[in-house]
């Protein structure tokens, strides 16, 4: 049973994870030109909008889902004086945090593509092609390493938090 609970639990976070980014698009009067599910390189929902030429608004758009994990963590904190005692709910944050900040396909990731992607070429009209050249070429490099093993060692903390 709260196998099912853990899952519900980081389902409904990814979708409040979405509409952040829907929120901030909204405030940031982006044009939201596409909501849903992608399989590459990763299944993932997705919020997708028409890409700001401000380099303010991509890091605000990026980092509203993570935003909005940090709020729900907060609010259960909150909740439960500091010690979150609810299984379910334990399991289902560090989940959840695994995938905010996983290496291959978080909004970190591609914060930092976008950021490279900007240094080169602020107006490129032509965004997907050089997200791509940059996403291929941020695969495996010293900075991939880096956010891995990171990555691993919050596995490794929140195993022996939980």
């Amino acid at each position: 049973m709260i196998f099912l609970k853990v899952i519900m639990l980081v389902f409904g976070f990814t979708i409040l994870h979405e509409l952040g980014h829907v929120v901030c698009s909204h405030l940031l009067k982006l044009k939201i030109t596409g909501i849903g599910v992608a399989y590459a390189p990763l299944p993932h929902f997705y919020v997708s909008v028409k890409w700001p030429y401000k380099l303010y608004q991509k890091v605000l758009y990026l980092l509203s889902g993570f935003f909005v994990y940090v709020i729900i963590v907060s609010g259960c904190l909150f909740f439960y004086s500091g010690n979150i005692t609810n299984l379910s709910i334990k399991y289902a944050l560090a989940i959840q945090l695994i995938i905010e900040t996983n290496p291959i396909y978080s909004d970190f990731v591609i914060l930092q593509i976008v950021k490279e992607i900007y240094v080169k070429s602020k107006n490129s009209i032509n965004f997907k092609s050089l997200y791509k050249e940059a996403y291929t070429q941020h695969l495996f490099s010293k900075f991939w390493y880096l956010h891995f093993f990171l990555w691993t060692l919050i596995i490794f903390s929140l195993t022996k938090m939980i």
